[in-house]
C-alpha cells in the first residue's frame, strides 16, 4: 500500500516531468522564433541595401568576385579567372512575379548560349528557393546569400535583372526586367537566339 510519502513523490515526479517537458518545448519555440527572427532582419538589411542600389552600372565596370553560399549553404566565391568564356548572371527572387513568366525564356537562353557562355543564377531571396528551381527547371548553378559588398558592387535592385561579364570581369551588357519588348529584341540579336516572350498581363 502507498504511504502519503509515496504518493507525494510520485507526483512530485510527475510535475517534474511535465516542467522539463514544457521547458524542452518553450526553448524549441524560441530556438525557433529566434531563427525567424534573424531572417527577416537579413531579409530587412537587403531590402535596404537594394533601394540604395537601383542605378544602372556602366558598361566597361570591372566587377570583383562574387561572394555567396550555393543551395547546400556553402560558401561559394564567383570569380571570372575560372572561366575563359563570359558569365551571365540571372539576378531573380523566387517571390517575383516576373521571374515566374520569364521562366521558358530563361530555359531558352540556357540552351542557345551553352558553351558559350557560363550561365549562373544569383537568387536575393532563400526563402522558398529549392522548390522554385526544381519547379522551374533551372538546369544551371544557383546562388544566395549575397554579401552586402556583392548587392552593392553589382547594384542588384529589382529582379529579373540579366548581366552579361566578360573572362576578365568587365561588365558587357545589362537587361533589367523580363524578356520582352525591345529587351527581348536586343537579347535575341545580342545572343543570336529566339525568345518566347511573355505575356504582359
Amino acid at each position: 500500500m502507498d504511504t502519503s510519502s509515496d504518493i507525494h513523490g510520485k507526483t512530485t515526479s510527475i510535475v517534474r516531468s511535465r516542467l522539463l517537458v514544457f521547458t524542452i518545448i518553450l526553448l524549441i519555440v524560441s530556438v525557433g522564433l529566434n531563427v525567424a527572427l534573424a531572417r527577416r532582419a537579413i531579409a530587412l538589411k537587403n531590402a535596404l541595401l537594394l533601394t540604395k542600389s537601383e542605378a544602372a552600372l556602366a558598361i566597361g565596370t570591372v566587377l570583383p568576385p562574387i561572394e555567396a553560399v550555393d543551395l547546400n549553404h556553402n560558401p561559394q566565391i564567383l570569380s571570372f579567372s575560372s572561366t575563359s568564356v563570359p558569365t551571365i548572371y540571372y539576378v531573380f527572387s523566387p517571390q517575383c512575379g516576373w521571374c515566374v513568366k520569364n521562366a521558358r525564356n530563361l530555359q531558352v537562353l540556357a540552351e542557345g548560349t551553352k558553351g558559350r557562355y557560363r550561365l549562373l543564377g544569383l537568387s536575393l531571396s532563400s526563402v522558398g528557393l529549392k522548390e522554385f528551381v526544381r519547379d522551374h527547371e533551372m538546369q544551371f548553378p544557383i546562388y544566395t546569400g549575397l554579401t552586402a559588398n556583392s548587392v552593392l558592387a553589382y547594384r542588384l535592385g529589382g529582379t529579373p535583372n540579366t548581366l552579361v561579364v566578360s573572362a576578365d570581369g568587365k561588365l558587357l551588357h545589362q537587361w533589367k526586367g523580363a524578356y520582352a519588348g525591345s529587351s527581348k529584341k536586343e537579347m535575341e540579336e545580342y545572343f543570336g537566339i529566339t525568345l518566347p516572350g511573355v505575356e504582359e498581363k
